[in-house]
């Protein structure tokens, strides 16, 4: 674990930095600038959420496009709104909320004669006359009051004692007059913590907007209408206190909710900056007394009836009775509306009642105080996490992780939301995932393209790009100071190169040689190979390192088989290519058509140019090794010497790739991921026995001729007979193994060849029936020493 973090421990530092500066900005209550963010999270938990069921205690008794055609033009006679409060009361409605302003007397036409003509009667002193007169007068007073609607509608009120009259308190200059008393009994009567009101700031307003006297006295209850929307226009919170003149005021769906529950105003308590209780239910607040609306879905998702359907008595009694009826406008041009998370046009008049609805289910989103510390815990969380996993992880599975962190994140906000209406902070613990993956990343990437850098430095000439690449992914960096590793090492050359430099000016040389190194080349850094060094025509390089390579062994096999194809496949090639018409001959030094026919461009040799190949697996060590001023990626040791030696005794045997015993008895994974013997995928046959110039240890040495399944019928014939050939060698049995070798002669690949393996048998076993390997009577090993390097 030391190791892990000492090696990721600046990507750990970016996440962890800024986790702690988003924690630091929580805990100082800076987050305002993600609000904009933030307001959109909490829109779309509304949206994940879906509609919610209201309580059922509230309805809405609404001014619509109906009502408006059929009682008249906006604002109606309070006679109206009198018979509406009475038809409400005959309902059984156990508060009526008017979300509407009554802050001008209504004069009616006859009740303006009246009123003029009573103060005319007045001025003229009749009272005092004839009892004719003033019986008259009496009956003018009757008419009058009869005519008086804002009377009528007091009266009504005064008889339910239930309802709750609107009003609004206005931005201007404080009035230099004093409260009226019906105001003033409707502020908040008991602070619980009167002491912490210097850490409370809810909004001073000065100028207010109340209802007429006599339907406020009459009233007595009082609620304000005021909203205040978030910067981008939507309602997502209720302003829950004011501060008028030195007092604090509750709104419209507070009062309402104290009426329904039977509560006076001792039982209203105002804890600041954190609730309001009343009646066992809670209504959270911040520090500016805003409470966090839970919204159930779009307009007319709580009840709501049109008033006119309730003044002819259409609506059920059941759907008003024991209700809290909000009265308010629906109509274009008369309603207020708000965007909410469901709605760009939200009524007003159901924002009230939704806040009466979320106080009688004690339903309020929650962001408690202690809710900070929650969110430093996440912040600081999840910069742990990722400044821990993410540096681990390869660049494929970063993105994956990250948007899983995100994902696991967003899910536990919202089963939070729904679970508990808890609002945890969305935004910084969002922002923290997708910085920390972006700063990491950033890291990474300069990092790591500041260590390709040094690896292209170091192994651009040998290693392909994309191998550098899937070091990188899988975390495999080199040790460049020599390590021992079991690798194979793998040497070519091509057969009679001498031969060419004697035909080919220079400048074909060149041409030749990369075409040739090009071809052989890209096989090689397809199957992974590390090219150690060109040797004028020969190629030296080894499977297994920088990069691990579990299957070197079977790579490496694979290797020479793919260039021998390819190198047939060239000298087709060479055999069609002719001299373009008008360019000089390619013959410039004249040779006779045996050995260049006229128009070709390459002589006859380069027609049938071979190549050997030798393969050797063992412990060798690698590393850049050389000068203090010049080195190089390489390879060294005893192994490395036999593969060299088995490429140069290919020429001896008439063979093209030569493979130690060390190389096929190695064990590599197979497709069901058990492990088997690369001498299992491959065909190659037993060629000898044989101890390298220098060396008195033996190795079995093979000719690799397919990959398994690859053989022809001839060439099983070919393994059989000369296995078979083999074995009678070693057990000395000369005559015996003649025959055998001159079966297998004419099913070799290059019978008419001069030097092929059973030739070379045929020619031993003459050579040891005169001279026998050892003396008479002592038994054999088998091994033949190489006199060549």
């Amino acid at each position: 674990m030391n190791k892990y973090l000492q090696k990721h421990r600046k990507p750990l530092i970016i996440s962890m930095s800024l986790a702690g500066v988003f924690a630091l900005l929580i805990l100082l209550n800076a987050t305002f600038i993600f609000d904009i963010i933030e307001r959109e999270s909490i829109d779309f938990r509304f949206i994940l959420r879906g509609v919610a069921r209201p309580s059922g205690h509230v309805a809405i008794a609404f001014i619509g496009e109906e009502s408006i055609r059929e009682l008249g033009r906006w604002p109606w006679s309070r006679r109206v709104i009198a018979d509406l409060i009475q038809t409400l009361n005959d309902y059984g409605a156990r508060v009526i909320g008017f979300d509407v302003l009554f802050i001008d007397p209504e004069i009616s036409p006859d009740l303006a004669k009246l009123e003029a003509l009573s103060e005319s009667f007045m001025a003229r002193g009749l009272l005092t006359e004839a009892p004719a007169q003033q019986e008259y007068f009496k009956e003018l007073m009757r008419a009058r009051q009869s005519a008086d609607n804002d009377a009528r509608m007091a009266a009504v009120m005064a008889q339910g004692g239930n309802v709750v009259l609107g009003m609004a308190f206005l931005p201007g200059p404080k009035k230099n007059e004093p409260i009226p008393k019906f105001l003033e009994k409707a502020a908040y009567v008991t602070f619980s913590n009167p002491d912490e009101i210097k850490n409370f700031y809810p909004p001073v307003i000065n100028d207010r907007a109340l209802p007429v006297p006599v339907l406020a006295e009459a009233a007595g209850n009082f609620g304000y209408l005021n909203s205040e929307p978030d910067p981008d226009g939507a309602l997502r919170h209720e302003m829950m206190t004011i501060n008028h003149d030195g007092l604090i005021y509750a709104p419209l769906g507070l009062r309402v909710a104290q009426i329904y529950l039977g509560l006076d105003n001792p039982d209203l308590n105002l804890y600041f900056n954190d609730k309001i209780t009343l009646g066992g239910r809670e209504v959270p607040i911040d520090s500016q007394g805003l409470a966090l609306i839970n919204y159930y879905g779009p307009s007319f998702t709580l009840p709501s009836y049109p008033i006119v359907d309730i003044l002819n008595r259409k609506v059920p009694p059941e759907k008003l009775k024991n209700k809290a009826v909000i009265v308010g406008g629906a109509a274009v041009g008369m309603a207020d509306l708000w965007p909410n998370p469901f709605t760009p046009a939200f009524l007003g008049v159901e924002k009230q009642a939704t806040v009466v609805d979320n106080i009688l289910q004690d339903n309020f989103l929650r962001q408690p105080r202690s809710l900070k510390y929650v969110n430093i815990l996440l912040v600081l969380l999840f910069g742990l996490l990722m400044g821990l996993v993410l540096p681990g992880l390869r660049t494929l599975w970063s993105i994956p992780f990250s948007l899983g962190c995100f994902i696991v994140f967003a899910a536990l906000v919202q089963f939070v939301f729904i679970r508990y209406r808890v609002l945890l902070n969305f935004s910084l613990p969002a922002l923290q995932i997708l910085l920390a993956y972006a700063g990491i990343s950033a890291y990474r990437y300069f990092a790591e393209e500041r260590d390709k850098r040094f690896l292209q430095a170091t192994f651009s000439n040998y290693l392909a790009p994309e191998l550098i690449d899937e070091m990188y992914d899988k975390r495999e960096i080199p040790k460049l100071g020599g390590e021992a590793r079991n690798i194979t090492a793998y040497f070519t050359d091509i057969e009679g190169f001498s031969s060419f430099s004697e035909k080919l000016t220079a400048a074909q040389l060149v041409e030749l040689l990369n075409e040739y190194l090009s071809e052989m080349t890209d096989i090689l850094i397809q199957e992974k190979g590390c090219l150690d060094k060109y040797e004028g025509d020969a190629i030296v390089a080894f499977f297994g390192a920088p990069m691990d390579l579990p299957d070197h062994p079977i790579r490496a096999c694979r290797t020479a088989l793919r260039m021998q194809r390819k190198l047939a496949d060239l000298r087709e090639k060479w055999r069609c290519e002719q001299v373009a018409p008008g360019q000089p001959d390619c013959n410039i030094k004249n040779y006779g058509s045996d050995q260049w026919a006229p128009g070709d461009k390459w002589p006859r040799i380069v027609h049938e140019m071979r190549m050997r190949i030798g393969i050797n697996t063992g412990e060798i060590v690698v590393g850049n090794m050389g000068s203090r001023t010049r080195k190089n990626y390489t390879m060294m040791g005893d192994p490395v010497n036999l593969a060299a030696r088995l490429e140069a005794a290919a020429k001896q045997y008439g063979a093209y790739v030569l493979v130690s015993e060390y190389t096929l008895g190695q064990e590599v994974g197979d497709e069901s991921g058990g492990r088997i013997k690369v001498h299992d995928l491959v065909e190659a046959r037993l060629l000898d026995r044989v101890a390298v110039m220098g060396k008195t240890e033996s190795v079995n040495v093979y000719e690799l001729c397919g990959l398994k399944g690859e053989l022809s019928e001839k060439e099983h014939r070919l393994f059989k007979l000369f296995g078979e050939g083999l074995q009678l060698y070693f057990r000395m049995q000369w005559d015996d193994a003649i025959l055998k070798f001159n079966q297998a002669l004419a099913n070799e690949y290059f019978p008419e060849s001069k030097t092929n393996p059973s030739a070379v048998f045929i020619e031993r076993c003459e050579l040891f029936k005169v001279i026998p390997p050892v003396d008479p009577g002592v038994k054999w090993n088998g091994v033949f020493q190489l006199t060549k390097k």
